[in-house]
């Protein structure tokens, strides 16, 4: 039976099997709206065949207006079950409180899901959020998820694989998910809790992760930012705030241009719960000229928020690029039609300015 194994699908999305981690999953970036849909594929390993959802949706597009929390609910699942839905219901699955019933021909059913809404409403008008899946206990290796991200007017498509952390270091159960990279707020020395680098973390000095920066002429760059709270991630009001800086440490403010000239300074940007920030939020205006033209490359940077609500040491943030017209020329030759979507995690797992660091 897999009765509401789709719920659970939301945030499971983030582990890799093969390291033993905490059973909860972090979907960082969730977001629908009339031409835009996320689907998400949950796999569950857990054999107590139970799955818990919660979002936290935000329909604001104020990088600092809080979310909603649209509450834990259990669903039944099964041992090795896999399930996908669309996050809003943007897609018709069957479930009678609800559009967003199990996909892709799934077998069990709407009646084996016990005919379980699994969306985050549905809720009307665009709507931004991450969501936790979780199983209700802290043993194994359980939960596996997956989204991708359709704008479905161009069939542009992004996806990623949820976060799971990498141990619960004795917390109990799971109503207390922690996802920051050293659980407890241990520091540097403490074992992490992230094994992969994919939460900027200023606790233990891995807040700060390279990027490379396309010219804002020709592409629209935007960062997905989720706060991480030191403690609970069900939070509503978790604030972080990001800026642009020359390298990992935070003296120089700023970035490089392609030949290696630095441009000084950098807006400081905070986000509270979840948003997304355009490059040109943080660009000084001595440098959108250079930034527009060529491009350029620096470092991404998590401080903990100051704007309000619950200041979050944390963030995780992925780079997305896309094209801003329906073409796309680079060096003013060779335009093309279509539509380009594609997203980048950004990840420091050791604070270098190597490979790591990138």
């Amino acid at each position: 039976m897999k009765r509401s194994a789709i719920l659970t699908a939301l945030t499971a999305a983030a582990i890799p099997l093969s390291v033993a981690q905490a059973d909860a999953l972090l979907f960082p970036y969730v977001v629908t709206s009339s031409t835009v849909a996320t689907i998400i594929s949950v796999v569950n390993k857990d054999p107590d065949g139970e799955l818990f959802l919660n979002y936290f949706t935000k329909n604001s597009l104020a990088n600092t207006a809080s979310c909603t929390n649209q509450l834990r609910h259990d669903v039944d699942s099964a041992q090795n079950d896999l399930v996908s839905f669309e996050a809003n219901g943007s897609f018709v699955g069957g479930v009678a409180s609800a559009l967003g019933g199990p996909l892709f021909n799934d077998p069990a059913g709407d009646a084996d899901y016990g005919g379980d809404n699994f969306t985050m409403g549905p809720i009307s008008g665009a709507t931004r959020a991450f969501l936790i899946v979780d199983d209700n206990d802290n043993n194994g290796e359980d939960l596996y998820g997956e989204a991708i991200l359709l704008e479905t007017q161009g069939g542009a498509a992004w996806g990623y694989r949820a976060y799971n952390a990498a141990s619960d270091f004795g917390q109990t159960g799971v109503n207390f998910p922690e996802f920051d990279a050293v659980a407890n707020g241990g520091g540097i020395a403490s074992p992490t809790n992230d094994n992969l680098g994919e939460v900027l973390d200023d606790q233990n000095n891995t807040d700060t992760a390279a990027v490379t920066l396309l010219p804002t002429d020709e592409w629209e760059t935007r960062f997905f930012v989720t706060p991480i709270s030191a403690g609970d991630q069900r939070c509503t009001d978790c604030n972080a705030a990001i800026k642009l800086t020359r390298n990992v440490s935070e003296a120089s403010t700023g970035l490089f241009d392609r030949d290696s000239n630095p441009l000084s300074g950098s807006n400081t940007v905070e986000v509270i719960c979840v948003s997304g920030v355009s490059l040109q939020e943080l660009l000084p205006t001595s440098a959108q000229a250079t930034v527009a033209a060529q491009g350029g490359w620096g470092f991404i940077n998590v401080d903990p928020g100051t704007a309000g609500g619950t200041s979050a040491p944390a963030a995780v943030v992925l780079k997305l690029e896309f094209n801003s017209a329906q073409f796309i020329s680079p060096d003013a030759s060779n335009s093309f039609v279509g539509t380009v979507n594609t997203a980048v995690w950004l990840r420091n797992r050791d604070n270098t300015e190597g490979v790591s660091g990138l």
